[in-house]
């Protein structure tokens, strides 16, 4: 009987101990199902969760909708979640939601996208931005022989940065003028439209018809094209693959083929700049594997339901303005034709076929 009851305070013992048993619910907020990133990338972040024993809520801001995320993240606090992992739609405007969140001792990550403003939010998981920047300043300079170029002959770019209300956008565009600012002072680029401030080169919520509808403008404020008497464009800078869509479309309109194409920047490695890439109308894209970042959520969310502190590697450099926040970053990687089927077919995120090398 002693046996039997010992045996039983054990299971018990290691039932509490396991995060299930807590009935740990997490609730997970992110900015718009209508972008297929967010879109795949939900699903995954709860299975991920879910496998590890949590309990999760999975909400989608509408179409990037502050209004919605707010009223969201409200429901979690008052749904008794025990953790909250948030991309916002706005990095500012969350205010009222995480005020309650704090009240609540509901701890919230961050993810991929800081959160500004707040003393409520506790981590951030995210890949580096800025160095995703460079990495695209560094393809455009390397592509164009920026660093032997004559200033007597200089080439000419466009700039199409992200959302100014994304702190990653920021981040990013500071990473790419590192890179490109001094090309600009040396005169081997030189940027016709004069955007090469964040506040006049953004596309607002990095939106695929603002970026076409801007292209249209600078084509014909600048006469760029492919033939006689055209001002040649050599390169375009698309913080995002999304806003690559849109220069190409709008491109393509103006007389481009895949032959005098300018060299497109683009990042998140979705399937248009991927096939564009392999077509070669397009020239390269910055990956930033989320199956690398669930691990980490996963142990954070962990951690915090056993009491523990998770394990950060920048406990400086994200301020946002009421605190550092600790964070977990990895560095992003370069996506071209000389690595596209090793970085995205053999590890699995495309196939062949989904990305044009197979028929």
């Amino acid at each position: 009987m002693k046996i039997k009851t010992a045996l039983c305070a054990l299971a018990a013992a290691l039932a509490l101990s396991s995060p299930s048993a807590f009935a740990y619910k997490v609730g997970i907020s992110l900015p718009t199902q209508n972008d297929q990133r967010w879109y795949k990338e939900g699903p995954e972040i709860a299975a991920a969760l879910q496998k590890a024993g949590f309990e999760t809520d999975l909400y989608y801001s509408g179409d990037g909708d502050i209004a919605i995320q707010q009223r969201h993240m409200e429901r979690m606090v008052k749904e008794h979640c025990d953790a909250m992992i948030v991309t916002p739609v706005d990095s500012s405007g969350l205010k009222n939601a995480l005020d309650s969140a704090l009240k609540a001792n509901i701890p919230v990550i961050a993810y991929d996208r800081l959160i500004l403003g707040t003393k409520a939010v506790q981590y951030y998981v995210a890949f580096d931005s800025k160095d995703a920047g460079r990495i695209q300043a560094r393809a455009i300079s390397r592509a164009l022989h920026l660093d032997s170029r004559n200033p007597a002959y200089p080439v000419n770019a466009e700039f199409f940065a992200g959302s100014t209300d994304d702190r990653n956008a920021l981040l990013q565009w500071e990473g790419f003028m590192e890179v490109m600012q001094p090309f600009i002072d040396k005169k081997v680029l030189n940027v016709p439209s004069g955007d090469v401030s964040m506040g006049r080169a953004s596309i607002f919520k990095w939106s695929t018809d603002q970026a076409l509808k801007r292209m249209d403008k600078l084509i014909g404020l600048n006469n760029y094209g492919p033939g006689k008497g055209k001002t040649k464009l050599k390169a375009v800078f698309c913080a995002s693959d999304g806003l690559a869509d849109g220069v190409i479309l709008a491109l393509r309109k103006a007389g481009y083929t895949k032959d005098d194409m300018p060299y497109i920047t683009g990042m998140d490695a979705q399937l248009s700049q991927v096939r564009g890439i392999v077509s070669r109308e397009r020239n390269m894209t910055v990956l930033k594997d989320p199956r690398l970042l669930y691990p980490i959520l996963v142990e954070m969310i962990t951690d915090l339901s056993q009491g523990k502190t998770p394990k950060t590697n920048d406990d400086h450099t994200f301020a946002n303005g009421k605190k550092i926040v600790p964070a977990r970053v990895l560095s992003p990687k370069l996506v071209d034709r000389s690595n596209v089927k090793t970085m995205l077919i053999e590890s699995g995120i495309y196939t062949a076929k989904d990305v044009g090398l197979e028929k």
